[in-house]
């Protein structure tokens, strides 16, 4: 995408960056270098929701640093302009699997963590050295997001569940600056957190698209969102045929690849969720056989499609 290319500089990504446990890719993580690098004015903030072990925080970090005018800006201001959220409540779950990386093995220092334990003094201790830029909002989000002023660029990867994505919206978005805040969606091309591409994709009147890097999908505010959907959220009562479109369109937003079929598999998600089993058992056999016909495909989305085939038969029984 032109916007994407056209933030970049032509020098390289510190290393530092690239090798910062993550559960984002080399590309994700240069991306949010090279907005705050490139992109960031300094007269907002910086919202960083999801950080795990800090690898976004420590792209945006060396990004504003390395860009003279908006650091001398947040400096002089007195302010912490990267606003991080995160429970920092270790996940078992979704979290060990990392623990096999070496990077990840590097940072922790022999620290070991089990369901439930709180990580934050290591995020704390990984993070050292730009604690002068960062804000840390440790806690439910439901609970935390504010907006303290005008928002530059917002990373979401904790909207995972209709609560979350109702927070944000209400406490962030009437912080948006049309025409400049850009905002990532970590998640949108994925086959979970159904409840911000289904938003996203509402707004999208109101949003242009930028691209895709990876599962990440970017977008910027064109133009103010109407006061009203702020006082009742119209998303909530969005038909389940209309969320199904929306995703739809999401996946359309790329072209077919395996993020597009992870983003095609939510639509199957959904209407599981729903218990519209026929409609998720046809839907799915379409993307099987799309799977089944596609040479050199990674094996994960198959995988994927395995697992809700089990869950709709579980349902049938």
């Amino acid at each position: 995408m032109q916007f994407l290319s056209s933030i970049q500089c032509d020098e390289p990504v510190p290393p530092s960056i690239l090798s910062f446990p993550s559960m984002m890719s080399k590309d994700e993580k240069s991306l949010l270098y090279w907005l705050a690098r490139s992109y960031y004015r300094g007269e907002g903030a910086i919202v960083d929701a999801g950080l795990f072990l800090g690898a976004s925080t420590e792209a945006f970090s060396i990004g504003l640093k390395n860009n003279p005018s908006a650091y001398a800006a947040v400096r002089d201001g007195l302010k912490k302009p990267i606003h991080a959220y995160d429970i920092a409540i270790w996940a078992g779950a979704g979290f060990d699997k990392y623990l096999e990386q070496p990077e990840t093995q590097r940072a922790l220092n022999g620290a070991t963590f089990k369901e439930g334990d709180n990580y934050f003094p290591v995020l704390q201790r990984l993070l050292e050295p730009h604690l002068d830029l960062i804000d840390f909002r440790i806690g439910d989000i439901v609970k935390l997001a504010r907006a303290d002023g005008p928002i530059e660029i917002a990373f979401y990867d904790c909207l995972k569940n209709y609560e979350r994505d109702l927070a944000a919206f209400n406490a962030l978005v009437p912080h948006y600056i049309p025409g400049h805040t850009v905002v990532i969606q970590q998640d949108y091309f994925f086959e979970a957190a159904l409840e911000n591409k289904i938003r996203q994709e509402f707004l999208s009147p109101y949003f242009s698209f930028l691209g895709a890097v990876d599962t990440s999908g970017v977008f910027r505010l064109e133009r103010e969102i109407p006061t009203e959907y702020f006082k009742e959220d119209p998303v909530k009562w969005l038909s389940v045929d209309d969320q199904v479109r929306l995703l739809k369109n999401a996946a359309a937003r790329v072209p077919f690849s395996k993020v597009s079929l992870y983003t095609e598999l939510s639509v199957v998600a959904l209407l599981i969720q729903h218990n519209r089993i026929d409609e998720a058992d046809a839907y799915l056999a379409g993307i099987e056989k799309v799977i089944a016909e596609t040479e050199k495909l990674p094996l994960r989305p198959g995988i994927v499609a395995a697992s809700m085939r089990k869950l709709i038969e579980v349902r049938v029984k």
